[in-house]
């Protein structure tokens, strides 16, 4: 993670985000943080997978963290698949930023095979690396990055003839 007090932060988020007012399902055991939800034709996934080459250098936390995400990340692909949804996954790490020991290799991997499988039906909602991206850095799957502070903005987000389209981003 990229705070200094890391246990506190995500203990203080699961507090306020681990039980919300909206009708999700959230997986099973410690990572109560992934969730997902369906509307309009869209599965909503959210994962911890996090910035700082995903915390890969605590690999006893990287490897039971990543076992999770993998598996939520495969149960959201065979739901969308099997009713025809688009997935739209939430991050806040940056998986293309790529280091000698690469924390997010095989999360790549497996979007990659996601893309294959369900061409234009996977997208990727990022933040970590501060900029702008509207784009397709794996084939079948597109990607929006948003900037961070402290350039705080937002993105609109629509449904346009079953087509996901995001606007361009706004200041506050």
């Amino acid at each position: 993670m990229d705070c200094q007090d890391q246990r506190g932060r995500l203990a203080a988020w699961r507090k306020y985000f681990c039980a919300p007012a909206l009708a999700v399902e959230a997986q099973a055991g410690e990572y109560c943080e992934h969730m997902r939800w369906e509307a309009a034709g869209l599965l909503f996934v959210t994962l911890n997978v996090q910035g700082s080459n995903n915390n890969v250098a605590n690999l006893a936390e990287y490897t039971a963290r990543m076992r999770a995400v993998y598996s939520w990340m495969d149960e959201s692909a065979a739901i969308a698949q099997r009713r025809g949804l688009t997935m739209v996954f939430f991050m806040q790490a940056d998986p293309f930023i790529v280091l000698p020991h690469d924390g997010f290799a095989e999360l790549r991997e497996r979007l990659a095979r996601f893309g294959a499988r369900l061409p234009g039906k996977v997208f990727l909602v990022h933040g970590d690396s501060h900029v702008y991206h509207d784009d397709e850095p794996i084939p079948g799957v597109r990607r929006l990055e948003v900037w961070g502070s402290p350039f705080v903005s937002w993105v609109k987000a629509e449904l346009d003839a079953g087509e996901l389209r995001f606007g361009f981003p706004r200041f506050r």
